[in-house]
């Protein structure tokens, strides 16, 4: 076969019999099958799904090869004894694993084909379809950005976006716990995270007692692996300390933008506060932080 693919020229080709071999480039990939093949043992649901290129059926690597093993039920066994991971499985195990792959795929390609989707990543297909449903609705109840703690300066309340655009606050803990859901954290509900009223007070009232707490997260860092510790202190680990300043770097940004939109602030009045507030964060935060690059370019930005 040529060495020409829709994904680019084919740095390797591995024929598995005549009209279906797996091919790669520098950056994809898939199985091709010949048309002569493929209109005698594909089905016409396998032949939708694929790419037609110079003569054959394309299914890229990704999840479309799969689709094509599966379709390929009599030579299916053969094309898997080139993929360690698959080398092994027996028939019907190898069938059990192709229909658990696709069913978070192509599920649409299975109920094509009288097969039932099934498990998790079925789910997790259904999840995605109602997030792109929503978010093409506007839905108010879809969240479809969040912002750290830095955004509010508020400890453990962040910022998100719902897909009508409209800013909420929530709790830290909540979405992360909706996160951690393989499937309901696909499509993020506002109606399952904790609001929170949007934080009104000055920002620069804000800053300090947000600068400490988050200097007591990493401070507990710095007693929880004293190997870490010993490790940045010589020079040869980015630890707690690098961390904090790094963290309270992201912090400026966002008091400066937050400020000057409050107070008609210019950048380097904005950026002279923070550096006055660097001072009141320094007699703060634990001595442990004092060496913190940010505070040795305090008196600049003052």
């Amino acid at each position: 076969m040529s060495r020409s693919t829709p994904w680019g020229i084919a740095h390797s080709i591995k024929q598995h019999f005549r009209g279906v071999a797996t091919v790669s480039t520098s950056t994809h990939g898939g199985l091709m099958v010949s048309d002569s093949f493929g209109f005698k043992h594909l089905s016409e649901e396998a032949r939708k799904v694929a790419e037609k290129y110079n003569g054959y059926f394309c299914f890229e690597e990704d999840t479309e090869a799969l689709l094509a093993m599966y379709d390929l039920k009599e030579y299916r066994c053969e094309i898997a004894k080139d993929f360690p991971l698959l080398a092994c499985k027996t028939a019907d195990e190898l069938e059990e694993w192709l229909i658990d792959s696709l069913s978070g795929s192509h599920p649409i390609y299975l109920m094509s084909v009288g097969v039932e989707p099934r498990g998790e990543s079925y789910e997790i297909y259904k999840k995605r379809q109602e997030f792109h449903e929503a978010y093409a609705a506007k839905s108010p109840n879809l969240i479809v950005t969040a912002f750290g703690e830095h955004e509010f300066m508020v400890p453990g309340v962040i910022k998100v976006i719902t897909a009508d655009e409209n800013c909420h606050a929530i709790t830290k803990a909540s979405y992360e716990a909706l996160s951690e859901d393989k499937i309901e954290g696909v499509f993020k509900r506002l109606d399952r995270v904790e609001i929170v009223d949007i934080p009104t007070t000055p920002i620069i009232d804000r800053l300090v007692p947000f600068a400490v707490s988050l200097s007591e997260r990493y401070l507990e860092l710095l007693k929880t692996n004293p190997q870490a510790n010993k490790a940045e202190l010589e020079g040869n680990f980015y630890g707690a300390r690098s961390r904090f300043n790094g963290h309270m770097n992201t912090v400026k940004e966002s008091f400066i933008k937050l400020l000057r939109s409050e107070l008609n602030l210019s950048y380097d009045e904005a950026a002279s506060e923070y550096g006055a507030k660097l001072a009141e964060i320094k007699k703060a935060v634990s001595s442990e932080f004092h060496n913190c690059v940010m505070f040795k370019e305090s008196v600049l930005l003052a």
